[in-house]
């Protein structure tokens, strides 16, 4: 059982989203291109070294994602470990 709120988010993202390690911890609040409507999911770029990938984010991912995630991500755009 992972008890840490982080890890948690991590991990619901990598399980859900199907990000890589390296994608969730070098995302951006920029990243999120569209906050969810009623009729259209949010949207989510990650940066790769060759090409960006566009994910399709359901509900409770983004959730994850803007309580979670993107307040822990400091000034310079890097997640805080603390």
């Amino acid at each position: 059982m992972i008890e840490n709120r982080r890890d948690q988010a991590w991990f619901a993202l990598m399980l859900r989203a199907g990000l890589r390690v390296g994608e969730v911890a070098s995302l951006r609040r920029e990243d999120v291109l569209s906050p969810a409507q009623a009729d259209q999911p949010a949207r989510l770029r990650v940066c790769c070294s060759i090409d960006d990938w566009i994910y399709i984010l359901k509900p409770d991912i983004i959730e994850i994602l803007v309580k979670e995630v993107l307040p822990k991500l400091g000034t310079d755009g890097f997640y805080e470990l603390s």
